[in-house]
């Protein structure tokens, strides 16, 4: 980071820090606890949603053709 953001965000934290009556360190501190528990459940939850998502293509690869994929692989001579 560079400094000036850095200072940016030092000053955020220290001020929203005051506003919730909390030092600058211990603001820091949670917000650091409730980030790391947050990217946990996201990282949690995108790996539930591959999975399901691997669940539901392996049953697109074995089902019936649809009508119009049948006229369109030549199945479909009547």
């Amino acid at each position: 980071m560079t400094d000036k953001t850095l200072t940016a965000a030092t000053y955020a934290a220290a001020s929203s820090g005051l506003f919730f009556g909390l030092s600058a360190v211990e603001f820091a501190a949670y917000a650091s606890v409730a980030l790391g528990v947050l990217t946990y459940l996201t990282n949690v939850g995108f790996k539930l949603y591959d999975r399901w998502d691997r669940r539901r293509g392996d049953r697109r690869l074995h089902r019936e053709p649809v009508e119009h994929d049948r006229r369109r692989h030549g199945e479909d001579d009547e």
